[in-house]
C-alpha cells in the first residue's frame, strides 16, 4: 500500500465533511433571532444554516484563490458579499456586539492568534477571557 493512501485512510483526522456536519448542527441548536458574527467567513459556507438567525460576516477580503495551484481554496474565490471587511484583530463593531461568533478553519492561518480570541472575545456578549 502507498504512504499517502495509508495516511488518508488510517491516520488523517476526521473528514471536512464530518466537521461540517458537526458545525451545521451546532448551528442549528442556536435559539431563533439569535446574532452571529461569522468570523473569517470566506465564502460563506454556513451562512445558509442561519437563516433563523441574525447572521453577519466578517473576512479580511484579500484572499483571492488566484495563483493558487492545488488545495480545496485553489482558483477563484469570491469574498465580495461579506458584510465586515477587516482584520481579525481589529473588527469595527461595538463590545459584546453578538450573542454567537462562528470561526472554523482561520486560526492556523493568522500570525496573532490570540490577539484575533481577544477581539473575538471582545465582540462577544457572554464570553469572557482572563486578563
Amino acid at each position: 500500500m502507498d504512504l499517502k493512501r495509508f495516511v488518508l485512510k488510517y491516520l488523517a483526522p476526521p473528514t471536512e465533511t464530518a466537521r461540517n456536519e458537526w458545525v451545521v448542527k451546532k448551528i442549528a441548536k442556536i435559539p431563533k433571532g439569535k446574532s452571529i458574527l461569522d468570523v473569517g467567513a470566506g465564502e460563506m459556507p454556513y451562512k445558509t444554516y442561519c437563516r433563523h438567525l441574525k447572521y453577519k460576516s466578517q473576512d479580511f477580503g484579500k484572499y483571492t484563490g488566484e495563483n493558487t495551484k492545488s488545495g480545496i481554496k485553489s482558483g477563484k474565490y469570491d469574498t465580495k458579499s461579506v458584510d465586515i471587511i477587516s482584520d481579525i484583530t481589529s473588527i469595527p463593531v461595538r463590545n459584546k456586539s453578538f450573542d454567537y461568533v462562528l470561526c472554523t478553519e482561520v486560526f492556523e492561518h493568522i500570525p496573532d492568534p490570540l490577539q484575533a480570541l481577544k477581539e473575538i472575545s471582545r465582540i462577544n456578549k457572554s464570553l469572557r477571557l482572563p486578563p
